[in-house]
């Protein structure tokens, strides 16, 4: 079986945490409650009916801008939240409407306040300085709460004038706690299943790596925007999920709801997405510890061949072992040769989460299959 890192401290009923102390952030931008760790998985306005479906495959957080369906109430969705032992994201505007806004300082379910999500998008963008205002009005409620604002995708064109301009970007990044990005590469463009990671980076670029970076991406069908579009499968969902991790995404979220035409709906995920997502969500929880970890250079691994991108490769250290995750986007498995380039203690090693090891040759070189869509993940001893 494969090794386990000995520092997982995650895996604890989370409504513990409920009633314990405010979310805290490391210096590598890492959440903490009640001096646990905490990496959040959340899905986004989701009616309070699936909020247990959801929970039972790794969804921890749940975010609601707005009312999600007509007639649930803000004390409603929380309770349905409290009941699947998770926590909740309350946006500013239906706790405002809802002259609910003093939940932020009584209710512990709470761990942050949407201040708006994708004020960037559409004729209806939202000024800095609106955004700002509303930042101040959440810390004169409660000063430890956080403040968390999703964006669109537009951020993506920060030199383009108007709207997507990068000076509007950079204001508004200056202004939360955590900052998401929300993005459809699936039902969208059909691919580009990558850009979920190029979008972390982007954002932690605009925020001058300030705060933690989310991302929020589909795992629904969503209405195509054009004929390349199509449900996401799941090796489609695993590169997303990845892609953002290996670009140093603090969490992760979804869309899972189904939409066709103008209808949307939300509901059950096809049973071999749901699989994936409570294998990926455990695996995420029990090597958190290793993914907020501070980077290790890259030269400590060379790729010899294969064809596999170097910016698809992440590289942690802990005390006793040094982890590399190495991504394959493509829809082929890659024959890889790697080398490393530090002495490990031992030249048999472990793909970690799965139950197999591998071995160095005399010249530190290993060889491996990564399978379509999929992450390896390299445990060696130093």
């Amino acid at each position: 079986m494969f090794k386990k890192i000995a520092f997982v401290c995650l895996i604890l009923p989370l409504f513990e945490y409920c009633f314990a102390g405010p979310v805290q952030i490391g210096i590598n931008k890492d959440f903490t409650i009640d001096g646990k760790q905490f990496f959040p998985v959340f899905s986004l306005n989701q009616a309070p009916e699936y909020i247990s479906y959801q929970a039972s495959f790794g969804i921890n957080t749940f975010v609601a801008g707005k009312e999600p369906k007509k007639g649930v109430t803000v004390d409603k969705y929380i309770a349905a939240v409290k009941a699947a032992r998770s926590f909740a994201v309350i946006g500013y505007e239906w706790l405002k409407e809802s002259k609910k806004l003093e939940l932020l300082k009584t209710e512990p379910a709470i761990i942050a306040c949407l201040i708006a999500d994708e004020p960037d998008a559409g004729e209806s963008r939202l000024s800095a300085e609106e955004l700002e205002k509303r930042c101040k009005e959440v810390k004169s409620i409660n000063p430890v709460i956080l403040n968390w604002i999703n964006l669109s995708s537009g951020f993506f064109g920060g030199e383009a004038p108007g709207k997507n301009s990068t000076v509007y970007y950079k204001k508004v990044c200056g202004l939360p706690e955590i900052l998401s990005f929300s993005l459809y590469p699936i039902s969208m463009w059909g691919k580009n299943t990558e850009r979920v990671g190029a979008g972390v980076k982007k954002l932690r670029e605009l925020s001058e790596d300030r705060v933690p970076v989310m991302a929020c991406f589909e795992c629904g069908l969503l209405p195509s925007i054009n004929k390349e579009g199509h449900e996401p499968a799941t090796e489609d969902i695993n590169v997303e999920l990845w892609s953002g991790l290996i670009n140093g995404a603090r969490g992760l979220g979804y869309f899972m709801e189904l939409k066709s035409g103008l209808a949307k709906k939300n509901a059950k995920l096809n049973s071999s997405v749901e699989s994936l997502l409570n294998r990926q969500h455990s695996l995420i929880q029990e090597i958190a510890p290793v993914l907020v970890s501070k980077d290790v250079f890259k030269g400590r691994f060379e790729i010899q061949s294969g064809g596999l991108d170097e910016e698809n490769l992440l590289v942690k250290e802990t005390a006793e072992n040094i982890y590399a995750f190495f991504l394959n986007p493509t829809k082929n498995s890659k024959k890889v040769k790697v080398g490393i380039k530090f002495t490990a203690k031992s030249s048999i090693f472990n793909l970690y989460g799965i139950n197999r090891t591998l071995v160095l040759d005399k010249d530190n070189i290993f060889a491996d299959v990564i399978e379509p869509g999929s992450v390896h993940i390299y445990e060696l001893s130093k």
